[in-house]
């Protein structure tokens, strides 16, 4: 499936037009690689970056090396799972000092 990024603005007065009468909810945002997961049966057998939004980048040999991201849930079926992955700079250098 697509997973288009967002339309972004860093024009205030825009943004404040735009939610005028809407209760929004603002957070800090953090940059990382789109991802999107899929399970079949609780296996993970899909790990798929965004790319250009209509076809990414094959990264499952990548996702079998995190530790906090489950290869197996409990969940009979299928399921996909799209989110933003992470890293901090200090696990990212020690990364970088390993190749």
């Amino acid at each position: 499936h697509k997973l288009l990024s967002l339309d972004k603005t860093s024009d205030i007065d825009e943004f404040s037009a735009y939610f005028r009468n809407k209760t929004v909810l603002l957070m800090a945002k953090m940059d990382g690689i789109t991802c999107s997961l899929t399970y079949e049966n609780g296996n993970l057998v899909k790990a798929e970056t965004r790319g250009n939004g209509e076809f990414g980048e094959n990264v499952l040999h990548n996702a079998f090396v995190f530790s906090n991201l489950p290869v197996k849930i409990p969940y009979t079926g299928r399921l996909c799972v799209d989110g933003e992955s992470i890293i901090d700079y200090d696990t990212f250098n020690k990364a970088r000092k390993e190749v």
